[in-house]
């Protein structure tokens, strides 16, 4: 009995050990596990998905309360109802999930090299000169989500260098281009008047069309997108779905060192 007992314990403690000394495939899925929740933690702490996560939290109380104590009625509604909470869930939060899948493969593929020769100086010079003179524009940089689908059907290609002369040119009030978005790619200025989605988001009930065109289309893709009042000339950036209200040159540029890093 002895010697049985003396086993089960070596027995124990191999499995202790084991359990304490984790192989090297399993420190590999330990950090991929890692870094896939950071990233969705990350990617939901910046968007509407935490109020739905806590409405999520409250429901899963109540449902377990409902198992703990002889809640019939609660626990059964809750269970028939779940099929169509997670299909309204899918429905109302794609934009969220197609977004979210977009900075997942952002962080796990190779960043593009850096360009030597970013137009960052060339965009700076003709925001704040367009600011100034409170002259309107919307400008969108592409990141990583391309941005060539928002060309058609109002688009016009261009596809010439970054030059702030050519920018104010563009957004003159009297210029055929004026009315729209400009797509940046690279170091080019790849199309002009582009109408670009609208946000649906109820803070775009206070802005105007330029404002509301900017927020929309940083809710679809990862651009910087920067917008400059015809009313006011200040200057507000949209990017991931936030706007910045009344930016500073030199936050600005900043933001556009980030953008072509």
């Amino acid at each position: 009995m002895i010697g049985e007992a003396h086993l089960l314990t070596l027995a124990q403690m191999r499995r202790i050990l084991a359990i304490l000394q984790p192989g090297k495939w399993d420190i590999v899925e330990i950090i991929v596990m890692a870094t896939v929740f950071y990233l969705i933690i990350s990617f939901v702490s910046r968007t509407r998905t935490v109020s739905l996560l806590k409405g999520l939290c409250v429901l899963a109380f109540v449902y377990i309360l409902a198992n703990l104590l002889p809640l019939m009625t609660i626990r059964t509604l809750i269970s028939d109802l779940l099929p169509s909470i997670v299909l309204c869930i899918v429905i109302l939060f794609a934009p969220e999930m197609r977004r979210g899948l977009t900075e997942l493969g952002k962080n796990t593929t190779f960043k593009r090299q850096k360009q030597t020769n970013a137009p960052v100086r060339e965009i700076y010079n003709a925001v704040t000169a367009l600011s100034e003179q409170k002259i309107g524009a919307l400008i969108a940089i592409e990141r990583h989500v391309g941005l060539h689908g928002y060309v058609a059907p109002s688009g016009v290609v261009i596809d010439a260098d970054v030059s702030a002369p050519l920018l104010r040119n563009i957004f003159f009030p009297k210029s055929p281009l004026h009315d729209g978005a400009v797509l940046v790619i690279g170091r080019k200025i790849h199309a002009a008047a582009c109408h670009v989605p609208l946000s649906t988001k109820e803070l775009a009930q206070l802005m105007g069309t330029r404002h509301c065109a900017g927020l929309g289309l940083s809710e679809e893709t990862d651009a910087l997108v920067i917008c400059v009042s015809e009313e006011t000339g200040r200057i507000s950036l949209f990017e991931d779905g936030r706007w910045d209200k009344d930016v500073k040159p030199s936050v600005l540029l900043q933001r556009l060192l980030e953008a072509y890093a």
